[in-house]
């Protein structure tokens, strides 16, 4: 199975608000429920109101894909964000790191309306 692992250099709050946007269609938005620097994409798809999301898929059809994934994450925050695409065949009690990214961010939050 696959997921992708979303680790910050820095602890979201609980409250924390992120917008999901796949191929340029918004899914949602997730609010953390509690302090962390680490989560699954899966669990922020459930926390967005997809519960399909917490279906982890096999890695099988995955290769050569193009698929881009946005978040916006409405908290000040400066930080490294790092993007693992993992995989595991024990339920994620180990997982095997196939792809990563990091990004440098530097979040600036909207003006209040």
């Amino acid at each position: 199975m696959t997921d992708a692992l979303i680790t910050s250099g820095v602890n979201f709050t609980a409250g924390t608000e992120i917008l999901i946007t796949y191929n340029g269609v918004p899914l949602g938005v997730a609010e953390i429920l509690g302090e962390t620097s680490e989560i699954y994409l899966s669990e922020l798809l459930v926390l967005a109101g997809i519960p399909e999301g917490n279906t982890r898929t096999t890695i099988v059809g995955h290769a050569g894909r193009g698929d881009e994934w946005f978040f916006n994450i409405f908290e000040e925050i400066e930080t490294t964000l790092s993007i693992q695409s993992v995989v595991s065949d024990d339920d994620f009690t180990s997982t095997t790191v196939i792809a990563v990214d990091e990004i440098e961010i530097d979040v600036i939050p909207p003006e209040p309306l």
